[in-house]
């Protein structure tokens, strides 16, 4: 992202891969971009906007809703949708807990829109679970995969009416217990 050349590339790689697949545009995921990365992020948007909008192409990207290193405004100003990922309010580094729960899902998603306008923003909804348990790795999981923990563990799945997602619990065959949260 921080070599001119690079970006102009990149950009016409991307160009022709939607021509290729008549596409209507493209929507950029980078996770975990550092603070000091987005000035150039910002500028590849930008360039790649440009290159594309003549040719009626949309350029989208998803961005965190509770990281405050990312200016929202910013983004809106360089992409012509912006896809919210609202959830995790919980992470696996972190303790357990629900993924998104409705209240801070909702005050994201106003917070969001408001930064960026209601005619660029997506919402974007959860639709896995996080997996704790005491001394090992967090582990992510696809909903299926939850549901079949929770199945083959004979756990008890709960919806929780305070943050409006589900939980349960169980204890694996070394007797350790574990703590899943889902969306």
């Amino acid at each position: 992202l921080h070599d001119p050349a690079a970006r102009a590339r990149l950009v016409g790689q991307v160009g022709a891969m939607l021509a290729a697949r008549h596409a209507p545009g493209v929507v950029f995921d980078l996770e975990d971009l550092p603070p000091a990365a987005q000035p150039d992020y910002k500028r590849f948007l930008f360039e790649a906007r440009r290159a594309f909008a003549p040719r009626g192409l949309s350029v989208g990207i998803t961005v965190p809703v509770a990281d405050d290193t990312w200016k929202l405004a910013d983004y809106a100003r360089v992409a012509d949708k912006i896809y919210l990922m609202l959830y995790d309010e919980h992470w696996s580094t972190g303790d357990p807990g629900p993924v998104a729960s409705q209240t801070w899902y909702v005050q994201r998603l106003v917070e969001s829109v408001r930064a960026i306008g209601p005619d660029k923003a997506v919402a974007a909804i959860a639709n896995y679970g996080f997996d704790w348990a005491k001394g090992q790795t967090t582990e992510s999981q696809a909903i299926e995969e939850a549901w079949l923990s929770a199945h083959d563990s004979d756990a008890q799945i709960r919806f929780d009416r305070v943050s409006g997602n589900e939980t349960f619990d169980y204890e694996d065959e070394g007797g350790t217990t574990h703590h899943v949260w889902m969306a």
